[in-house]
């Protein structure tokens, strides 16, 4: 689709703002996972496309500034290719264009023996770049199967790729795995350890969404390090350019934030003239109704102020399942996101400077309810049982940091609630408590005030 600047449908293009295309006779499923802008103000909207019964292959289609599709490109303007036996190729991570127009795509190639992290190189004209790799294809070999991330461009030409690895059979751990690839597709072994850096976050599974390459050659990571299955917390690290933590960054070099027992994800990241980092994602509210979420660090990565509460910022479209999946900035510092709402196409617009903070913009019936805020020594939580039994109250900070947790043993029930007293060390400010059930997760915030 392509909007206005307004954010309805633009009619010049495709004639309702939005154009459809399949590349298979009779049932298919094509899903697009990266779309680039080209020289000529046209359109590439790579992803997968996978007909009925069929493996999975990459699908390209190239669109002018119309929206019509490029009569001049591949076959009609269309490309696919990848699927060869018993070799699937889907494209899981995202696209970069190459200042000489060639596109570098990373994908997962899937196998029998197990899945890869792959390199596609494409030239201009749609057919692959011979001169990259082995046919155009470049596939990492660490560990015995890896998942896609994302690909970025240095600005000397050499490719760092994230990804996730699994290093053994009898573990289901997956590492951070961030690669550096030269122009022809081969490792650069002048990088971390031989072309590799590697690290692991949390013993449930790392999984890296966006890397971006800044002006001065360090690397940022941005995503989600699991405790377990459905725990997780947000993740970004930064890399000097020789494939090192960045000690400068955040604390060690990386920054985590809990929200609490809930499976949180960040899955994009731009960064903005001051150098700020701005990343997108998605916050599990209630069981698997999921929220948006932006986070801004500054360049120091430390949590910005002027953004959201202390740099988070939550927003709850009322509907079930919530996520931004990709994101950019205006010319005026203005932040657009987009990615779905229940089975709906979602694009939000976020002001530079926005104060929104934590709180459900659309509460729903079953909202978590704190009273009274501000408070000093206890207050009332209310419509904490809509989502089961209860298991576990955390109180955090605004950092996400666990500060207090509570065992229902510890509580006061009443009627729809409980009383919960706040401990008398506890600072004044602000504090998000988060209820756990046996069907998800509840926040509320609040402001603690002194004694």
């Amino acid at each position: 689709i392509r909007l206005n600047p307004d954010g309805t449908l633009d009619p010049t293009f495709s004639g309702d703002g939005r154009v459809r295309t399949g590349f298979y006779p009779g049932d298919e499923r094509s899903i697009v996972a990266s779309v680039l802008s080209t020289d000529s103000s046209g359109y590439l909207a790579i992803g997968t496309g996978e007909e009925y019964q069929q493996n999975g292959e990459l699908a390209i289609a190239r669109y002018d500034n119309t929206g019509a599709l490029a009569s001049w490109w591949g076959t009609g303007g269309k490309v696919t290719f990848g699927y060869v036996g018993d070799t699937s190729i889907w494209m899981e991570g995202n696209a970069v264009m190459q200042p000489d127009g060639k596109i570098l795509m990373n994908a997962r190639m899937d196998k029998w023996t197990g899945n890869r992290t792959i390199l596609i190189r494409m030239n201009d004209d749609g057919s692959l770049d011979t001169t990259f790799g082995v046919g155009g294809i470049a596939i990492s070999s660490k560990g015995i199967r890896s998942y896609p991330g994302s690909v970025g461009l240095q600005p000397d030409g050499r490719i760092v790729v994230a990804s996730s690895v699994l290093h053994a059979v009898d573990t289901i751990t997956l590492d951070m795995l961030v690669e550096r690839y030269l122009e022809d597709g081969t490792l650069d072994t002048t990088f971390a350890d031989s072309g590799s850096f590697k690290m692991q976050f949390s013993p449930g599974g790392d999984d890296p969404r966006c890397v971006r390459v800044l002006n001065d050659g360090r690397i940022v990571v941005a995503g989600l390090s699991r405790f377990w299955s459905y725990d997780s917390q947000l993740v970004i690290f930064r890399l000097t350019s020789d494939g090192t933590l960045d000690s400068t960054f955040a604390t060690d070099g990386s920054y985590l934030l809990d929200l609490g027992l809930n499976l949180d994800a960040l899955t994009d990241l731009v960064v903005d003239d001051l150098g700020r980092l701005v990343a997108s994602g998605t916050n599990e509210m209630i069981g698997y109704n999921n929220a948006t979420l932006l986070l801004r660090l500054d360049a120091d990565g430390n949590p910005d102020p002027t953004f959201g509460t202390n740099g988070l910022l939550v927003h709850d479209h009322g509907a079930t399942d919530d996520s931004f999946k990709c994101l950019a900035l205006q010319p005026d510092g203005k932040i657009v996101a987009a990615g779905y709402s229940d089975s709906n196409l979602l694009v939000d617009r976020f002001l530079p400077n926005s104060t929104v903070g934590v709180a459900e913009l659309h509460p729903r019936a079953d909202a978590l309810l704190v009273y009274p805020d501000p408070a000093t020594d206890h207050v009332m939580v209310a419509n904490a049982g809509a989502v089961g039994a209860l298991q576990r109250v955390l109180l955090m900070d605004t950092h996400g940091i666990v500060v207090q947790q509570f065992a229902p043993s510890d509580l006061h029930f009443v009627a729809n609630g409980f009383v919960l007293d706040l401990p008398r060390s506890l600072a004044a400010g602000p504090y998000i408590v988060a209820v756990r059930s046996t069907r998800g997760v509840q926040h509320a915030t609040l402001i603690k005030l002194a004694d």
